[in-house]
Parts: structure tokens; C-alpha cells; sequence
């Protein structure tokens, strides 16, 4: 399970709840089910983007990575298909 998080103190907190049910879940737990956080929408270089890295070191909840605000998202969404699914 993927978890989309931003990074703002809004989605940090409206999450926080959903990240405690999911470390306390058995397959979770027992690294049965895989469960991460993806930062989306995140300025690498903003208060806010600190914040969340911040956040997710101290949850100890695994974390894959950030993508940042781009348009890209916006086309590919578009034409039906992923970042992905682009050709290099």
C-alpha cells in the first residue's frame, strides 16, 4: 500500500492518524502486506518539504521516495497513462 502524502502540515496531520492504524496492523507489522509513504506535490527546497522528511524519519514508517509539483503528472494523467509508462 502506497500512502500519498503532501508536504504540508495540513496532510502531515490529517495522516498521522491513518500511519499509527497501519504500523499497528498485524501484516503490516509483520511485513506481510508492504506499506510506504510517497511525498507528492513536494518542493525539495521548502520549509514545508522539511517539515514532512522530518516527520517521517521521526514516524520510522518506511518512505519511497518524493515527487515533485509538476506538470508531467497533469499530461500523463491525460492520456491515460503513468509516469511510467513514458518512453526515455
Amino acid at each position: 500500500m502506497i500512502v500519498p502524502m503532501q508536504a504540508s502540515t495540513y496532510d502531515i496531520n490529517a495522516t498521522q492518524e491513518f500511519i499509527d492504524i497501519l504500523k499497528a496492523e498485524k501484516a503490516v507489522r509483520k511485513k506481510q502486506t508492504f506499506a510506504a509513504v510517497l511525498g507528492i506535490r513536494v518542493a525539495i527546497r521548502t520549509k514545508a518539504a522539511a517539515s514532512l522528511a522530518q516527520y517521517l524519519d521521526e514516524s520510522g514508517f518506511p518512505v519511497i521516495g518524493n515527487l515533485k509539483n509538476a506538470q508531467l503528472y497533469a499530461h500523463t494523467a491525460e492520456q491515460g497513462i503513468s509516469i511510467f509508462d513514458m518512453p526515455l
